[in-house]
């Protein structure tokens, strides 16, 4: 049986996806410390509203959706399947007007409702091979 603060945490994080897919980024602040950790690197919201505004503006249709999640304590792991439509350049490869779909693995540390620590693990390799196979490897090729 999981806590009330544990059950609270899977609520912050499904709470922040669905304001990311929503595209309410201001509401970042409400789910992460103003100064978290990013795999080990010190983040902020405006940082982050500034990534996700990338992958945004290159897959404008992009979702994240939890396909599970598991909370022991102040740590929550989440498996995610991310799907979008290759609709502008994206590092380094130009738009090729497909649908793809990678997977995430995220673990999020509490200190009580707000995220401090995010390690986070996208099959990037995936994406881009997805992205590369329609230029049968040459993405900068403009024929």
């Amino acid at each position: 049986m999981h806590t009330l603060a544990e059950r609270r945490r899977v609520a912050v994080v499904t709470d922040m996806i669905t304001a990311i897919n929503r595209r309410e980024m201001h509401r970042l602040e409400e789910f992460f410390a103003a100064d978290f950790v990013l795999n080990g690197t010190p983040w902020d919201a405006d940082r982050l509203r500034a990534e996700l505004d990338k992958m945004i503006d290159a897959f404008p249709d992009f979702q994240w959706r939890i396909e599970f999640a598991v909370v022991d304590g102040k740590r929550l792991a989440c498996r995610l399947h991310d799907t979008g439509t290759h609709m502008k350049d994206f590092r380094g490869v130009r738009a090729t007007g497909l649908r793809m779909q990678a997977n995430e693995l995220a673990l999020y540390r509490f200190e009580g409702r707000k995220i401090v620590e995010l390690w986070l693990s996208a099959d990037q390799v995936l994406l881009r091979d997805q992205m590369l196979d329609i230029y049968s490897g040459d993405p900068h090729s403009s024929s």
